[in-house]
């Protein structure tokens, strides 16, 4: 849990310097990248979290492999984490950045769940009045769980709103064995 709250600090960190340099989508693509690197790569995130190895040898290594193809705000970003001692947390700083980035452009994830699929105009008409509630542009995604029966259940980072069949059921049980 402390490594998840780290990793958004330092996602958050790193995407807020990215934007006041004009460079947010550069920064976002690279954290793809990194991360692509070290599920190919799983010995690396070992050398670069042994203490044991100098920084300048680890920050050489990395040199290899990205060379020119990040933003050299990277190259910075490499050096505090090594000396901070949180390369461990590089793969989830990574998998953060793209919330981090979506944050600061005022875009937020839905997660929907619905019993069957959901036609188009309904999304769309969900998406709009998800928009309208939170203020901000909504990105959905959405998935089936049969167990619902109908209805739906969105959550809005700590908003859940439960519209399910399954739930008003349980709600009317509740209230007939009172």
């Amino acid at each position: 849990m402390i490594g998840n709250k780290l990793a958004r600090r330092y996602a958050q960190a790193l995407a807020e310097l990215a934007a006041e340099r004009g460079i947010l989508e550069a920064v976002e693509a690279g954290a793809g990248l990194i991360a692509s690197v070290l599920r190919e790569e799983p010995g690396l995130l070992r050398v670069l979290d042994d203490d044991r190895i100098p920084i300048a040898e680890r920050l050489a290594r990395l040199q290899e492999l990205f060379g020119d193809r990040l933003p050299p705000l990277f190259h910075h970003f490499f050096r505090l984490v090594l000396t901070k001692g949180r390369a461990g947390l590089l793969p989830e700083i990574c998998a953060e950045v793209p919330r981090a980035a979506d944050r600061l452009r005022g875009v937020v994830e839905a997660d929907v769940t619905v019993a069957r699929p959901l036609p188009e105009d309904q999304q769309e008409a969900v998406r709009a009045r998800l928009e309208e509630i939170t203020g901000r542009t909504v990105r959905l995604s959405i998935r089936e769980d049969p167990g619902l029966l109908g209805g739906m259940v969105v959550r809005v980072g700590d908003l859940v709103l439960d519209g399910s069949v399954a739930t008003r059921l349980k709600r009317l049980e509740a209230f007939l064995q009172n």
